[in-house]
């Protein structure tokens, strides 16, 4: 093994052993949350969907995994304990690409105020989105381009599983989409507000972004994972 595989590798147990504590807090979370569950009617949510599904529409197909609610709910409840969602005063949350919607299912669990943004493309998360009662805001992330109006500013915005830096003809973002994107993200949010960014695909296979991040002009930053970074308001 060499110097820097190793160091790679103590790091990342190190890490692991630090955040150990998050998974049986994490199936605590789970078990209160679902106590009160509609279990049934999501159940019924689950055949109607799975009902309109057509091979013809591969694009939208991955979608379906969402509905597995034990397992996504569980990674984002990790997520929210990671960022100290159960111990922080009532906070307005923005989660860009929301999904099936279930980290502003957590932030409503530990009391604070969610809002999600997504495009009203995929009728699985729009169904999962209804369902919770997941306020939402249609929208699209576009490259050089300011985020949404909003009437409020954000203590956290948080960008999961993202793919809103994937361009028509298959590249992606340069470092120069990226910069306007956190600049204009940090004018969002309140002083000391955070921003989340978390994808093991986008930002842990690219060292040139991630250099960025640790970096990135009126932030502090610290790293979860190598693919999660969490960008802190500097004022």
């Amino acid at each position: 093994m060499t110097t820097g595989t190793a160091t790679k590798s103590n790091r990342s147990l190190r890490r692991f052993v630090s955040q150990a504590w998050v998974w049986p807090k994490s199936e605590m979370v789970y078990a209160r949350i679902m106590r009160t569950f509609d279990r049934r009617g999501f159940e019924e949510l689950k055949r109607r969907c799975y009902a309109t599904r057509s091979p013809d529409r591969a694009g939208a197909q991955d979608a379906f995994k969402y509905l597995n609610i034990a397992y996504y709910l569980r990674q984002n409840i990790r997520l929210g304990l990671l960022l100290g969602l159960d111990r922080t005063p009532p906070a307005r949350t923005l989660d860009i690409g929301s999904g099936a919607g279930y980290f502003s299912l957590v932030c409503r669990h530990f009391g604070h105020e969610p809002l999600g943004m997504d495009r009203d493309k995929v009728a699985v998360f729009n169904e999962t989105c209804r369902f919770l009662g997941i306020p939402r805001v249609i929208a699209s992330v576009e490259p050089m381009q300011a985020l949404a109006a909003f009437d409020t500013s954000f203590d956290l915005i948080t960008a999961i599983s993202f793919v809103f830096n994937h361009l028509p003809d298959k590249s992606y973002w340069t470092l120069k989409e990226w910069a306007y994107f956190i600049d204009d993200a940090r004018s969002r949010l309140n002083p000391g507000g955070r921003l989340f960014l978390g994808a093991v695909n986008r930002i842990g296979a690219n060292a040139e972004l991630q250099a960025f991040l640790r970096h990135a002009p009126g932030f502090e930053t610290h790293s979860l994972s190598h693919y999660e970074f969490v960008l802190a308001r500097r004022d």
